[in-house]
């Protein structure tokens, strides 16, 4: 989960970062180098801090990096070196923060780190608190307890919010003709889309996550985008459910080997459906930082492993409990008695350690050939049935 809120202008914030970075570097920096008249830096060297020199080719590479972050934003880029000289200053600045770090030996954690992300956003009154009485937008349907829990911290409800709850699509279309300020989608394509159009994380999961005590965060641990049947077809078409999730876990083997190539198969569908405009670097992005996925060994910590933190029947356990005291569902329920997941994969489990065997008893021969080819793609029961047939 997101809140996202509308972003100051890039160019704004580079120039107040640019005048209290200037004050921060102080002495133990060396002044760049006069641009001579062709506007470049001379001798290859930008600046020198404290004998840690600054490349003009670190400089180029960091200025075109904001070029293109403004330009994502329309907004127009400084005239002459302005940028540059904005860029090279907070270059400076780093480099005299990790210079200092070292000297007296100082580890910045994440949370040491997110502590200080805080008490600036507290400074600039980008908190839960401005929230109170503001239009925000919320996916329809979403469970809410990443927001009761962010709201709690400052003695707020949603009663406190002036929510509108749309659709994934309905909310980027809402919120950039104006709607709101503060929004909330849950898709990665919505996401991606507004951060990539000047909104900007507020309030972010992980956050919550990392900073919260474990026990008020075990139902936010893991968001389960998966698929959904009904009991009926479950229960005739179980072997087509074991085939399909085997070609999840492929997929997400293809992602892993190789992310823009697997990607660009649906990307122009993604866009089509969903009214954005993602390169294929940007959605591939998506599974290396939105989307966090386990391929089939990995899973075996979600399903199988209780001391696992995102154990599958803990985590689910503690989401139906909280569904059930908001009254969107009744009490009783358990994490096998809602969802099929866990059975899937143990039953994949089963059949997989039974195709070993039967692969390895199996003869040389085209049903071997075919339940080798299956077995490399994740197809387990097919693979384990092929090489049975090819050992009777």
């Amino acid at each position: 989960d997101h809140v996202l809120s509308r972003m100051l202008s890039a160019a704004a914030c580079l120039l107040f970062a640019g005048a209290a970075w200037a004050q921060a570097a102080g002495a133990g920096a060396a002044a760049p180098d006069q641009p001579a008249r062709s506007g470049q830096f001379v001798d290859g060297i930008a600046a020198v801090v404290n004998k840690q020199v600054i490349t003009l080719r670190q400089l180029e590479h960091e200025t075109e990096q904001a070029k293109v972050m403004l330009g994502r934003q329309n907004i127009p880029l400084p005239e002459g070196d302005v940028l540059r000289r904005q860029v090279l200053q907070r270059m400076i600045t780093e480099a005299l923060l990790e210079q200092e770090a070292k000297r007296l030996n100082i580890n910045v954690t994440d949370t040491q780190l997110q502590t200080a992300v805080q008490s600036i956003a507290q400074r600039n009154k980008l908190s839960v608190e401005q929230l109170r009485g503001e239009p925000v937008i919320l996916r329809e349907g979403v469970v809410p307890t990443f927001y009761e829990l962010i709201l709690e911290k400052a003695g707020m409800t949603l009663g406190d919010l002036d929510v509108t709850y749309l659709a994934n699509p309905d909310i980027v279309r809402a919120s950039f003709i104006g709607q709101a300020d503060f929004a909330s989608p849950t898709g990665a394509a919505q996401i991606t889309t507004m951060q990539l159009n000047g909104w900007e994380p507020l309030i972010e999961l992980r956050d919550v996550i990392e900073n919260e005590p474990a026990a008020s965060t075990v139902s936010l641990r893991s968001t389960f985008s998966g698929y959904l049947t009904t009991t009926e077809y479950a229960s005739q078409n179980y072997e087509t459910l074991l085939r399909f999730t085997s070609v999840i876990y492929r997929l997400i083997d293809d992602l892993e080997a190789d992310p823009e190539g697997t990607v660009e198969r649906f990307r122009g569908y993604l866009n089509s459906y969903t009214g954005s405009e993602i390169t294929t670097e940007e959605l591939a992005g998506m599974f290396d930082g939105l989307y966090s996925m386990r391929n089939f060994e990995e899973a075996a910590e979600f399903y199988l492993n209780e001391g696992d933190p995102f154990f599958f029947d803990e985590v689910m356990g503690a989401q139906i409990d909280s569904l059930a005291e908001s009254g969107v569902i009744g009490a009783g329920h358990t994490p096998d008695s809602l969802s099929i997941a866990g059975n899937i994969y143990k039953d994949l489990v089963k059949y997989r350690e039974a195709a070993d065997k039967a692969i390895e008893a199996a003869p040389d021969g085209d049903l071997k050939t075919q339940a080798q080819q299956q077995y490399e793609h994740r197809n387990y029961l097919d693979a384990y049935r092929l090489a049975a047939a090819a050992a009777s």
